[in-house]
């Protein structure tokens, strides 16, 4: 199974493994305690991914833990036009209703991918 990883500095990475990810094993790469699944409207609305095909997960405690702003979270959640900011690293996955965290669309996958990565391109910090 693979999943987009996207940093606090704006890294984006695939994240893999054989079969599905526990729970655990979310909470690992997230370096937290609890995940949280966020369905973004960004990621639906300006992203064209359909709602039942992906989600995003985040560190459900990350306020209280002191986690950095995650411009490019922010932004999938709108944070700009509601003010709550999402903090720590992400994760973007596939979703069903059936199954819920799962495999994505390999064709969905590598286009929500490509997206994603000129979307954290603008948020990095320009070098000097």
């Amino acid at each position: 199974m693979k999943v987009i990883k996207i940093t606090t500095d704006s890294r984006i990475m695939v994240c893999e493994k054989k079969g599905d990810y526990s729970r655990d094993e979310l909470e690992e790469l997230l370096d937290c305690e609890y995940v949280e699944n966020v369905m973004p409207r960004r990621l639906y609305n300006e992203l064209g991914v359909p709602k039942i095909d992906a989600i995003m997960l985040v560190d459900e405690d990350g306020h209280y833990n002191g986690r950095k702003f995650n411009p490019v979270g922010s932004w999938l959640y709108e944070t700009d036009i509601h003010n709550a900011p999402i903090v720590g690293d992400i994760l973007v996955a596939g979703y069903s209703r059936e199954a819920g965290i799962c495999e994505m669309n390999e064709k969905l996958f590598d286009e929500l991918y490509c997206r994603l990565e000129r979307i954290a391109n603008a948020f990095k910090p320009e070098k000097k």
